[in-house]
């Protein structure tokens, strides 16, 4: 496989990637979690630091890899079963078992196709194919790994502390635009002729930001006031505040521009001799980069009551240098011809790329068989929320949820069984809505809970 479909390829995993911070849901192993619409998925460190008013540690089932793991090759760009499509709906979800997973749909063929420069003349052959007509997408995948080290305190009693941790710090987005006409030609019924003498066109604009983040925090507990604190208090009746310096050293930064051309001639099929070229890429890269980000969170406590905020990513940037181009243009879509590659002259410029701060606020409210929680978002996706509840009597407890973002609501419901006092059994079914026609595919989440009562 050319050259060319490793790029687009890697540009379409992109795509699927940058969905991954703004899908709790998808990313967790906790079924407790899912069912309640992935509620607590985004990080606030100072609410970590609460801990959970329900002390458990969840093993999650992955049943996803079996889907994952039965054909690697639809991952693999130089493969020539890779399935760009099919790739993004089971990376955006590797955890749990997606169901409805269409083999063949009409728009992996036609992603399939493009990718290999062998698209069907008769644009009829990918009717059923309904993608949004534009696609914006950007995301943030910052795990930290560290430790705090208290210097004031004791555990379970007002403190104060430094972290120091690592982690990789993964930036990406995607911007899809899709001409109007070419998904009205898609979605026709009936085999309608496609208008003759018409120019379509699809852009896309993906980058993407690889990063190691070195981090230096603070970390604190300090006491209610006198007026807040009540005689019913927990253990975990406190105010919390986390801080984070994130050095972030720039490891590798890939961007590219694809613009594809349908040119039809007086038959309304893909013209044999475009007079422009129908399909062009330009690639840049980076190996070079510093920057740093700010992170800031805060929870209180108050016997039954949990309120929470964060700001992170304050101040952020990646400064890139030395940069390196090129531009891949293909003179047919339909004949499978070679792509031709032009190395553009390199830059000495310096890039600061800019990513939004993510604003995060939640509350929860705790009782001995009820629990409400619910957070609200915004930064990446504009206006996200995440809201659920869980009833718990005898050995069983049934959650629900939603998760609303991208202006699309996706339910989740679940049960756990406590089969002893410490074990338990947790599964989950929810809207999964990460494929290119944003449907919701029901998917399931299985995770065993050790712990907590």
């Amino acid at each position: 496989m050319s050259r060319f479909c490793l790029i687009v390829g890697c540009l379409i995993l992109i795509l699927a990637l940058s969905t991954m911070p703004a899908a709790a849901q998808n990313f967790t192993g906790d079924a407790r979690m899912v069912a309640m619409g992935g509620v607590g998925g985004h990080g606030n460190d100072a609410l970590g630091l609460a801990g959970n008013s329900r002390s458990y540690h969840s093993i999650g089932v992955p049943i996803g890899l079996f889907q994952v793991l039965k054909n690697t090759n639809i991952f693999n760009p130089s493969n020539d079963e890779f399935n760009p499509l099919r790739a993004i709906e089971l990376a955006t979800s590797p955890l749990h078992y997606t169901f409805a997973l269409d083999e063949d749909s009409p728009g992996e063929v036609l992603v399939r196709d493009l990718v290999n420069g062998k698209i069907s003349r008769d644009l009829n052959s990918y009717r059923g194919f309904s993608p949004k007509p534009q696609v914006s997408s950007q995301g943030l995948i910052s795990p930290t790994f560290g430790k705090t080290i208290r210097v004031r305190g004791e555990k379970n009693a007002p403190f104060q502390g430094v972290y120091v941790g690592a982690g990789p710090y993964i930036a990406l987005g995607t911007s899809l635009n899709i001409d109007q006409r070419l998904i009205n030609v898609f979605e026709n019924t009936g085999n309608t002729p496609v208008p003759a003498n018409t120019t379509f066109q699809i852009a896309n604009a993906s980058d993407g930001q690889v990063a190691g983040a070195l981090t230096f925090g603070y970390r604190a507990r300090y006491a209610l006031p006198t007026s807040m604190s009540s005689s019913g208090g927990s253990d975990r009746d406190g105010i919390y505040v986390s801080a984070n310096y994130n050095y972030l050293r720039g490891i590798r930064r890939d961007s590219a521009g694809i613009n594809v051309q349908f040119d039809t001639d007086a038959n309304g099929l893909i013209t044999l001799a475009p007079t422009t070229t129908p399909l062009t890429v330009l690639h840049s890269w980076s190996e070079k980069g510093k920057g740093l980000a700010v992170d800031l969170g805060t929870a209180v406590v108050v016997n039954r009551w949990e309120l929470n905020f964060a700001a992170n990513g304050v101040g952020n940037y990646i400064d890139w240098e030395n940069h390196s181009v090129e531009i891949l243009t293909l003179s047919s879509i339909v004949q499978g011809a070679s792509f031709t590659t032009t190395a553009l002259p390199a830059s000495n410029a310096t890039l600061r790329l800019k990513l939004p701060v993510q604003y995060i606020g939640g509350g929860a409210y705790h009782t001995d068989r009820w629990t409400a929680s619910s957070e609200v978002t915004h930064g990446f996706q504009t206006l996200e929320y995440r809201g659920g509840v869980e009833y718990r009597f005898a050995m069983f407890e049934v959650r629900g949820g939603e998760h609303y973002k991208n202006k699309l609501w996706e339910p989740g419901v679940g049960a756990g069984l406590n089969i002893t006092r410490h074990f338990g059994i947790d599964a989950a079914i929810y809207g999964n809505a990460n494929n290119a026609e944003r449907v919701k595919k029901p998917a399931l989440a299985l995770s065993l809970r050790l712990g907590g009562e």
